[in-house]
């Protein structure tokens, strides 16, 4: 009995770092299959070889990920594909160690939680590659970490960084506003919020800015979205599909069924105005609504997965989190998605073939 309680107590205080060290090897293996299977990852390779060698910045895409694009470009320069896939493994334990410790005050079962978002199969997916998902969400959870600890202005610089990274993460100061509004009931912090965020923003795509032009930049973003042409019906197919494929079908099934069996306490919850569970709950909407507007990639889904899974361990039991873990890992084994294949291929002869 000691040696079982001795055994709890040792998994209980280094469950992190466990954790953290499962990560490190199992991503390992991918260090060593270029710079991923996303064709924009061999773009930003691209544009940072570009950038190092010739102190010429252009954006890899509209709308420019400039924060990313100028972080790769040492990186792609000094060690290639396995330097730049291997920083975004650090990003990755950053964001499960700081998403582990706010689990520990906020979280119903912090341990089953933090084992799941490392072995997530949609975060494992980007958590070796050269693209800016695990990046964006690493600073999108260091901004809801700060309003959670009252640090808003901070919080607005982390979520400006993310922007940054990705333009599309600004959508996420929809929820932050809405926490700070609930936990301190002031529309000058959200404000001051929003200026953080928007300062930090604007700085960030400074170089986009000088390389394009205000009016060149907004043209290239107005040529991008308008090749896209997706009918009502392919919208809603393509939203559908890619949601359900992002958590897998099984772990579908178990968030209907664990949200319905425990509607009172959601309930109880939004009643109390609870601060967490709004947020969460807005990230995800407005996170969806975002891809519902461009379904292209299941990845754009990466921050509403998140966010869902954190509230999903907020409302439920211990039996029913694991019953969604085994439900959500599964997936790994039914449709696993971290080697190279035809983007990639694509992706490498663009790279090789640009000017």
């Amino acid at each position: 009995m000691n040696n079982n309680s001795s055994a709890h107590n040792f998994l209980s205080r280094h469950w992190l770092h466990l954790t953290l060290i499962a990560i490190v090897l199992t991503r390992l293996p991918l260090l060593w299959n270029g710079y991923g299977s996303d064709p924009d990852a061999w773009r930003i390779a691209h544009v940072g070889s570009t950038l190092w060698t010739t102190g010429n910045y252009h954006i890899s895409r509209p709308p420019g990920y400039p924060l990313h694009e100028i972080i790769s470009a040492p990186l792609v320069a000094w060690g290639g594909s396995f330097l730049s896939n291997f920083t975004t493994i650090v990003a990755t334990l950053f964001l499960i160690t700081i998403a582990s410790q706010w689990a520990r005050s906020l979280a119903r079962h912090p341990h089953l939680l933090t084992f799941l978002l490392a072995f997530m199969p949609l975060i494992w997916l980007n958590s070796a590659t050269t693209m800016d998902y695990i990046w964006s969400l690493l600073f999108i959870v260091l901004a809801f970490n700060d309003v959670q600890e009252n640090n808003i202005i901070r919080a607005g610089v982390w979520m400006g960084v993310a922007a940054g990274f990705r333009l599309s993460n600004i959508v996420a100061a929809v929820p932050l506003c809405v926490m700070i509004y609930l936990l301190h009931r002031s529309k000058k912090l959200s404000l001051s919020f929003l200026v953080a965020t928007l300062a930090t923003t604007i700085v960030a795509f400074t170089p986009v800015l000088i390389h394009l032009g205000l009016l060149g930049w907004l043209n290239e973003i107005r040529m991008q979205t308008s090749t896209i042409h997706l009918t009502h019906s392919d919208r809603v197919l393509y939203f559908g599909y890619r949601t359900l494929y992002s958590i897998g079908p099984l772990a579908a099934l178990a968030t209907l069924w664990i949200v319905a069996i425990n509607r009172d306490l959601v309930r109880q919850l939004l009643r109390e105005r609870d601060a967490s569970t709004f947020g969460y709950l807005v990230a995800v909407v407005v996170f969806l609504a975002q891809f519902f507007w461009l379904p292209l990639d299941r990845s754009y889904a990466l921050p509403a997965v998140f966010f869902l899974l954190l509230f999903i361990n907020r409302i439920s039991t211990e039996k029913q989190f694991i019953a969604f873990m085994v439900c959500a890992l599964s997936f790994a084994f039914i449709n696993i998605d971290i080697t190279q294949h035809e983007g990639a291929r694509r992706g490498k002869l663009e790279l090789h073939a640009a000017p």
